[in-house]
């Protein structure tokens, strides 16, 4: 929980911003953590199969991120774990400001880059 809020506080004020008007305007976490919590508390596939934002099924994306909330070993249930379609996740992206961006690609570079010099996606969201 710790990264998560450090990492969170590498991002602009203007970029937390942008993510959590467009979270709040095209995702409902307290409805569907409800739901999920009382029909399958602890069954990460049930959190996990639709797009947290437009509830399509992500077998059917061709790209999609999985974001989840450990504690040590623990995944935790409650707003996540939650699936977003690459598109989503390239549309609440597009707002993001250069200082993140900045942040973003020095960030991937440094903890996921690939061997034999691979081309990095363009937006990361942490």
């Amino acid at each position: 929980i710790e990264s998560a809020l450090e990492m969170n506080e590498q991002l602009s004020i203007e970029s937390r911003k942008s993510i959590h008007q467009f979270l709040q305007q095209r995702a409902n976490f307290e409805e569907r953590s409800r739901r999920l919590i009382e029909d399958a508390p602890s069954d990460f596939e049930a959190w996990t199969n639709h797009c947290v934002v437009n509830q399509t099924p992500i077998d059917r994306e061709a790209e999609y991120h999985l974001y989840g909330l450990c504690q040590g070993s623990l995944l935790l249930f409650g707003q996540y774990p939650f699936a977003m379609s690459g598109q989503v996740v390239e549309e609440m992206t597009a707002n993001l400001s250069e200082e993140t961006r900045g942040w973003m690609d020095d960030f991937m570079g440094t903890h996921f880059g690939s061997p034999g010099g691979s081309v990095l996606p363009k937006t990361i969201l942490v």
